[in-house]
């Protein structure tokens, strides 16, 4: 058997440091404040300010209702199903969504700092 010599030790110290660099992904990013509610219905998209408000939908002869207020949205009446929108309840994170498949609507808040990506 051989001995070991001082660059085998750091050799392996690389490798276990590169096998280490995939985890940083699952460390907590910092949350993006939400500015914006964006509304999604086969008839387009509409923009919302992120304040104390109601919005009434109707969709694919469903009808919602969303609250909205500074810290996030919710729907609060839903006449489809499942109710899996109602469900999910209140979103208070930029990237963060609520969808009602049935009706065929989907509710994001968007805005805050930072690059969700950048593509090369």
């Amino acid at each position: 058997m051989k001995k070991a010599k001082p660059m085998d030790a750091v050799l392996i110290l690389l490798f276990v440091l590169v096998s280490l660099v995939p985890l940083t992904g699952l460390l907590p990013r910092p949350a993006q404040s939400a500015q914006i509610v964006r509304v999604t219905t086969p008839e387009g998209t509409e923009e919302y300010a992120l304040d104390d408000h109601t919005i009434a939908l109707d969709s694919h002869g469903y009808h919602l209702t969303l609250a909205v207020s500074a810290d996030g949205v919710q729907v609060t009446s839903s006449d489809c199903p499942d109710h899996t929108c109602m469900k999910t309840g209140k979103i208070t994170r930029a990237g963060n969504a609520i969808v009602c498949v049935p009706a065929h609507v989907r509710v994001d808040l968007v805005g805050g700092e930072g690059y969700d990506g950048i593509a090369g």
